[in-house]
């Protein structure tokens, strides 16, 4: 597995470093929710809080259309004047009733006023992601500052997603192959990749520049302090 440049990773650190200290004063109030519709074709979303002058729900829509969503992330705000800027991104894995799932990049952005919060969503690019798709596998999504990591229950590899330029690079691997069984990340940006079948498993662990950095039989997974690990 490769590693992203130096540089590159520096400034994802810094952006994030300054993403969290603006973060408490412009949005820290307003939120978006999100729901996938039985039939895993739109999302829907509302945002709501409140701004320094008002409170209540400023804005909904929909995200659409999907084969099946069936998994989604919100990556680190990027906060400039009045605008917030972040990216979602939706995993799609029956996109057109093809055979290989995608990833829907979009941009996020709230303009914020004393009395309002104006949210936009456009659609920056639909990623081929070259891992199986179907109505019925299960996905699995997780993100650091270099790219968003991606793996099916059908798939005998995962992806990473770049971030900067949305490339595809293929991770991990067994002989002989074990599916993917999960994709996790602690808040420093550590990522493991789990793959087990029967009595066979093994994991990749990447680093927050996007390197790897161990890897071996068994498998192991990362604890945060957002969401809580379910053996």
């Amino acid at each position: 597995m490769g590693s992203t440049n130096g540089l590159w990773f520096a400034a994802a650190l810094l952006l994030a470093g300054g993403t969290r200290a603006a973060q408490a004063q412009i949005n820290a109030n307003l939120y978006t929710t999100y729901a996938v519709t039985d039939s895993g074709q739109a999302v829907s979303w509302v945002t709501c809080g409140s701004t320094q002058g008002s409170e209540g729900c400023y804005g909904s829509g929909s995200l659409t259309p999907f084969g099946k969503v069936c998994a989604m992330l919100e990556d680190a705000a990027v906060i400039k004047g009045d605008t917030v800027t972040q990216h979602v991104y939706v995993m799609d894995s029956h996109h057109k009733g093809g055979s290989s799932a995608y990833l829907d990049v979009y941009v996020k952005k709230d303009v914020i006023s004393n009395s309002y919060d104006t949210t936009t969503f456009k659609l920056q690019k639909r990623v081929e992601l070259n891992i199986p798709g179907g109505l019925n596998v299960t996905c699995y999504a997780a993100e650091n500052p270099v790219a968003v990591y991606l793996g099916t229950s059908t798939g005998t590899n995962a992806v990473a997603v770049n971030k900067m330029d949305l490339t595809v690079q293929s991770l991990g691997g067994f002989s002989p192959p074990i599916p993917v069984s999960s994709i996790q990340a602690d808040y420093r940006g550590f990522v493991t990749i789990n793959f087990a079948e029967g009595e066979e498993s093994g994991f990749y662990l990447i680093g927050p520049n996007g390197s790897g950095e161990e890897d071996g039989g068994g498998n192991q997974v990362l604890l945060n302090d957002l969401n809580g690990y379910i053996p």
